[in-house]
């Protein structure tokens, strides 16, 4: 059986993104993987009719939508129309309001 690898992940709150970076507990001077995660929603509806009365109902349902660094790169890449390669993320620290 192989063996599972363990992680220590720090989270920390942009706006409503959350940037997760995590480390391999195991490795030595590993590079960390950040993984972007923010929380939307999705609804349902639906509804009844029968014998002249009806009803509607609605929910919003809670989801967390996580991607790693590289699709983050991605997206940019493309908003910019260049490469992947060509982008540079650096991270700076927010105002706390």
């Amino acid at each position: 059986m192989e063996k599972e690898n363990k992680y220590v992940c720090r989270r920390r709150k942009v706006d409503n993104v959350y940037e997760v970076e995590c480390t391999d507990e195991d490795a030595i001077n590993a590079e960390p993987k950040k993984i972007y995660c923010l929380f939307t929603s999705e609804s349902k509806s639906g509804g009844a009719s029968g014998l002249g009365f009806g009803g509607q109902y609605g929910k919003q349902i809670p989801v967390l939508k996580c991607f790693p660094e590289d699709e983050f790169k991605k997206e940019i890449a493309k908003e910019l129309h260049t490469k992947q390669e060509n982008i540079k993320i650096v991270d700076t620290q927010s105002k706390q309001k």
